[in-house]
């Protein structure tokens, strides 16, 4: 799934980039004295980002079409109608939270062969965030 999502921020991607490129574009043409701009360089710019404006909707608009976004939409609907929870998400957070938060620093010790006291309390603390934040998302 995440590469089919870097693949849909790719595709979206180009218009954005096209867009904040005609932005500094014309920033830096306007901060630039008349008299510097010589021939018709603000309209053939104006045409050039133009066509990658229209090049990047039309990229937009295949891959909205395209059979690989309808796999993707449908693998986020079955992530969002059956999420890959652990058995003990079911259980009640005020019994499960004491215990997981206790875990951290005992499973650290015994997971490292050369336990050094910052590495320990670094891994701890990413393991207490990693179980306090499904947690924390099903009592909002």
């Amino acid at each position: 799934m995440a590469q089919e999502l870097k693949w849909l921020g790719a595709q979206l991607g180009e218009e954005n980039d096209t867009e904040a490129m005609t932005k500094e574009v014309d920033r830096l043409l306007a901060a630039l004295p008349q008299n510097l701009i010589v021939g018709p360089v603000e309209r053939e710019l104006e045409h050039e980002l133009g066509q990658l404006a229209q090049q990047g909707k039309n990229t937009i608009q295949a891959a909205l079409a395209s059979d690989r976004y309808m796999a993707l939409q449908h693998m986020l609907d079955q992530l969002l109608t059956d999420p890959p929870f652990a058995r003990r998400a079911d259980r009640p957070a005020p019994t499960e939270l004491p215990k997981n938060l206790a875990r951290p620093s005992a499973d650290s010790i015994a997971d490292s062969p050369r336990p050094t006291r910052l590495h320990l309390d670094r891994r701890g603390m990413r393991r207490c965030t990693r179980r306090a934040r499904p947690t924390s998302r099903c009592a909002t």
